[in-house]
């Protein structure tokens, strides 16, 4: 039986944006792919070494480091960085969008800012 596809246009890859406002912008594919709805917070951590970036969720607010997570029902979630992207001078990566994925080692989403 054929099943009709309804939502052409929309983009099914996991992907993050670093936007110009400092924000990391989380679009829906990823939103939903990492359940960062079941989320609350979330801890940024950089990997210098290899310019790569981790985001690890968690409900705790008291976790040292931790930023609201705001998810907008059918748009995808969204993440302050502003003091992050300023200590790590990554401002350079405003406007670029990354494909993420879970890394099972570290228990976190990641996208690597070389690729």
């Amino acid at each position: 039986m054929f099943e009709r596809f309804t939502r052409p246009g929309k983009s099914f890859k996991s992907r993050i944006t670093i936007q110009r406002s400092s924000i990391l912008g989380v679009n829906l594919a990823a939103t939903e792919e990492f359940k960062f709805k079941n989320y609350k917070f979330a801890v940024l951590f950089f990997d210098l070494s290899i310019k790569r970036i981790g985001i690890r969720l968690t409900n705790d607010k008291s976790e040292d480091g931790a930023i609201k997570v705001r998810v907008r029902e059918k748009v995808g979630a969204l993440l302050s960085a502003k003091s992050f992207l300023n200590y790590y001078k990554l401002h350079d990566y405003a406007g670029k969008t990354f494909d993420v994925i879970w890394d099972s080692k570290e228990k976190m989403v990641v996208f690597d800012l070389k690729r």
